[in-house]
């Protein structure tokens, strides 16, 4: 009887004193009425876990860390994701749902993206310590932000004459996947520093394609190739922003304007 109590005594100590993401149900868990859910796979897929507002992670869940690749935001809540362990590395603000991670690229490294790289967060109110961290450097500022134009890339809009919300993306880089709430919603672009963008109808730089090397205030103006019918406004899935003679100068799909 003695050693049957030990037993239970020494296993209840075992399961207080791990980590509080041992004990977090995570792999399908109810996701939260404020907070966030994260997932291995693009497109909210694959197992997951959940944060509730307030909750801070130093280090994640085991098979988690550099693994996530897509993410959901609800009812307002705002997370600040992190690089390394321990809130450290580089960071990004984040309000809002996305579905592919592979599309947000790091700060002053637009070959490499946050997809597989996320390794501490931080869920949080409005105004909370971790809205200005000091590493706060990244692209996830929310729609109605406005970037700052880049020198040699361009900028993409959801409305024409360059209003709406928008993002932008720098010379050289590509975006499989243009952000959550632009597919099939830009409506004009403004080109910087000589860049030379190609459009893509469908994502993956699938489906026909155009290159645009100069602003363009309103899409409806630019017709499809053989379907005079239909425009490129509201049309675009995919981008590349390239430097002159590069290999998406002479893609499928020549410039109709």
């Amino acid at each position: 009887m003695r050693s049957r109590f030990a037993l239970s005594a020494f296993l209840l100590l075992c399961v207080t004193a791990l980590p509080a993401f041992a004990q977090w149900d995570w792999g399908r868990p109810h996701p939260p009425q404020v907070g966030a859910c994260f997932y291995r796979v693009s497109d909210f897929r694959g197992d997951y876990f959940c944060l509730k507002e307030g909750e801070r992670w130093p280090s994640l869940p085991p098979g988690f860390n550099d693994r996530i690749s897509s993410i959901r935001v609800f009812n307002g809540a705002r997370l600040r994701v992190f690089n390394d362990d321990d809130f450290d590395g580089i960071s990004a603000l984040i309000d809002h749902d996305v579905n592919d991670l592979r599309a947000y690229r790091l700060p002053e490294r637009p070959d490499k993206s946050w997809n597989d790289r996320i390794s501490s967060i931080a869920v949080f109110r409005e105004r909370d310590e971790w809205e200005r961290h000091d590493h706060d450097r990244g692209p996830f500022q929310g729609h109605d932000s406005r970037p700052s134009f880049p020198e040699a890339g361009a900028c993409f809009f959801v409305d024409a004459d360059y209003r709406g919300e928008s993002f932008c993306m720098r010379e050289g880089e590509r975006s499989t996947v243009v952000p959550p709430g632009f597919n099939d919603r830009i409506s004009s672009i403004r080109v910087f520093g000589g860049a030379r963008v190609r459009i893509f109808n469908d994502s993956n730089f699938g489906g026909i394609s155009m290159r645009i090397d100069h602003d363009a205030d309103n899409l409806q103006a630019y017709r499809l190739p053989e379907h005079p019918d239909k425009s490129w406004n509201d049309r675009i899935s995919s981008i590349a922003v390239f430097r002159d003679h590069d290999d998406w100068e002479r893609r499928e799909g020549p410039p109709r304007y």
